[in-house]
């Protein structure tokens, strides 16, 4: 470890947890959009899993985080973009 204080540390971004769900769809739907994009920077597949069976989009805008929702539309259209 240098001693700038920065560890390298590898993690599955897209991991689940115990109830199946990823990071990016609780993140969404607890409303933490710096969270939100800094997953979406590393990686994070805005996808549905198989313990949530929801988008993140969707679990943000049933939680009323309208905000989150609309930008992980825009990435997911850009990603369907060619």
């Amino acid at each position: 470890v240098a001693n700038s204080g920065h560890f390298n540390v590898e993690i599955d971004i897209n991991a689940l947890d115990d109830k199946g769900w990823s990071l990016l769809q609780r993140a969404a739907a607890n409303g933490q959009m710096h969270i939100v994009k800094t997953l979406i920077r590393a990686g994070a597949k805005n996808v549905i899993t198989r313990g949530c069976r929801k988008k993140p989009s969707t679990l943000a805008l049933e939680n009323d985080h309208e905000e989150i929702s609309e930008h992980l539309l825009r990435v997911e259209k850009l990603d369907r973009k060619p």
